[in-house]
């Protein structure tokens, strides 16, 4: 009896030999993501970067990273950022920014914004507009914010409280550069123009 044909579409690959085609494509997409957002930096208009933008708003600047691991997890490679537990967390992370960015929009024509890009783009848009009614304003926040957390808690495989440890390691010395480097100007400042304002003063009595 004759074996039966196979069809056009099907190739025959192996399960490993579709992963790898996979991930191929996954790597592919986030090489071209990122040099269409250097090229948009760059001030060169590319119709992928226009895309992107206009899904993902804001956040389109995470989806390198988000292709990245995507498709470095469907290989064999030991690195930190081929775990699926990154892919997971970035994946979050984009839906909680996406929905974050269209919280804090303040365009009233909101849907145009989110077409042309800005905000959180088409996604952020119908995440937002969908939590906003479910929950009301203040509850999409939160609930944006506990998408960033959980994020965050899938990447580094950790809990609550160490990532606690983690941000205020973290905040605190980035606190005391802003200090040292806005503030502690900002307050020289306006304490010349005081004492200038002091002299002056004394001068004219």
């Amino acid at each position: 009896m004759p074996r039966k044909k196979k069809k056009f579409w099907n190739l025959g690959l192996k399960p490993k030999s579709t992963k790898s085609l996979i991930a191929l494509i996954c790597i592919l997409i986030a090489a071209l993501s990122l040099l269409s957002i250097i090229g948009q930096w760059m001030s060169y208009d590319n119709s992928l970067f226009v895309y992107l933008n206009r899904y993902f708003g804001n956040a389109v600047i995470i989806l390198p990273l988000l292709f990245l691991s995507a498709g470095l997890s469907l290989t064999s490679i030991r690195w930190e950022i081929a775990s699926s537990r990154i892919f997971w967390g970035l994946f979050v992370i984009t839906l909680g920014l996406t929905t974050l960015f269209h919280l804090i929009s303040n365009n009233h024509n909101i849907y145009k914004e989110a077409f042309e890009g800005s905000g959180g783009g088409i996604i952020g848009y119908h995440l937002g507009g969908t939590l906003i009614n479910v929950f009301s304003v203040f509850g999409a926040f939160l609930v944006a914010m506990a998408l960033l957390v959980i994020g965050l808690v899938i990447i580094f495989n950790t809990t609550l409280e160490e990532l606690g440890e983690m941000v205020g390691k973290v905040a605190v010395p980035a606190g005391k550069g802003v200090h040292a480097v806005f503030w502690q100007p900002l307050a020289a400042g306006i304490r010349r123009v005081r004492n200038q304002e002091e002299v002056n003063e004394e001068s004219s009595g």
